[in-house]
């Protein structure tokens, strides 16, 4: 019995003994908008770093998927520049993964989605851990984009939603409608439209990664489209209740 209960105490200490000196980093990225040539070229230098290494101590094995939730693409680092055209020509997720079981650097993972970008690396060497983090956001930094992501859109929203009462004010006020059930329907039923039935997450997304970087007309495109819409959207509403109100009153 006083073996069972000491091999029982050895099982449940060693699991912590064993990782000691195991040492975990992360960093977290903004929206990322990069040529998907450029992001291959940058998942192979990584996975060279990686691989330099841990020369001395282990076999590196990694993988880079692109695409989208639903449909990723993957294939084995490092990538020959042939290859690149495997890979769909606009991916909104991906994943790199590399690891080395008892290297130095044992594993990475660099996850991109439109919700969150983040690299996680662990290996048994802190310095050669920090190196890696610092190296990854050296390369990954300057593709960082502010016009994307879920919080951006929120902004947006709300920033189209006040525009859109604004466009509607002469409605509430100078015709005097406020309290129009028909005008509170339609006003609910476009802003619902305006909210949902865009795809915003691809127009401003989290992650994205295209086969060439567009030109200023074509990266602004999601905020024309948004400020299209609200255009589109209050001008039928102004006029269809400025005519119905102008025919409650003459009648």
């Amino acid at each position: 019995m006083k073996s069972i209960i000491l091999l029982i105490i050895v099982l449940i200490s060693f699991p912590p003994a064993a990782l000691a000196d195991e040492y975990t980093s992360s960093h977290k990225f903004n929206p990322i908008h990069i040529e998907r040539n450029q992001l291959l070229r940058i998942a192979s230098e990584i996975f060279e770093y990686v691989q330099n290494v841990n020369i001395e101590h282990d076999t590196t094995e990694g993988y880079i998927e692109l695409g989208r939730d639903d449909n990723l693409t993957k294939l084995s680092l490092p990538i020959a520049t042939d290859a690149y055209e495997e890979f769909p020509r606009s991916a909104y997720s991906g994943n790199i993964s590399i690891v080395a079981a008892d290297g130095l650097v044992s594993k990475l993972y660099l996850s991109f989605t439109d919700s969150i970008r983040i690299v996680i690396v662990s290996g048994q060497n802190r310095d050669r851990v920090n190196d890696l983090i610092k190296l990854v956001d050296e390369k990954l930094t300057p593709y960082e984009s502010y016009a994307g992501g879920q919080d951006f859109r929120t902004l947006l929203c709300i920033v189209g939603i006040f525009i859109y009462w604004i466009a509607t004010l002469p409605v509430w006020f100078a015709l005097k409608v406020r309290d129009e059930p028909l005008f509170i329907a339609i006003t609910f039923f476009l802003l619902a439209a305006l909210i949902w039935l865009p795809s915003w997450s691809t127009i401003y997304p989290g992650f994205m990664a295209g086969v060439e970087i567009g030109s200023f007309l074509e990266e602004k495109t999601g905020l024309i489209t948004l400020f299209g819409l609200i255009l589109a959207l209050a001008i039928p509403v102004v006029s269809l209740l400025y005519r119905s109100s102008k025919k409650s009153k003459t009648s």
